[in-house]
């Protein structure tokens, strides 16, 4: 994995760009299948959407192990010691 820190625009936003960071594209294809139906989205950008929750339980933990390894790149672009996940989804 190559983390890199930009900074864009006028505003100068922070966005963290990490290539590589997973090589398990097989795996996060079977966890978004195993969750069909994808039910159409009107609250977002539109099309199918499937809302992780914590009884997805190998989605849901597969998430939860991504974002303790981001942590460090985040924490250290946003200058922050935690955080906390409200919302994951698959999208079709």
């Amino acid at each position: 994995m190559k983390p890199e820190l930009l900074i864009l625009g006028n505003s100068q936003s922070r966005v963290v760009v990490a290539d590589g960071f997973t090589s398990a594209y097989d795996q996060i294809r079977r966890m978004a299948a195993d969750l069909a139906p994808f039910p159409p989205q009107l609250q977002y950008y539109p099309g199918l959407r499937r809302m992780i929750t914590e009884t997805d339980q190998p989605a849901h933990d597969y998430m939860q192990r991504l974002l303790l390894e981001a942590s460090p790149y985040i924490g250290g672009a946003f200058d922050i010691d935690g955080f906390d996940w409200e919302r994951a989804a698959f999208r079709w």
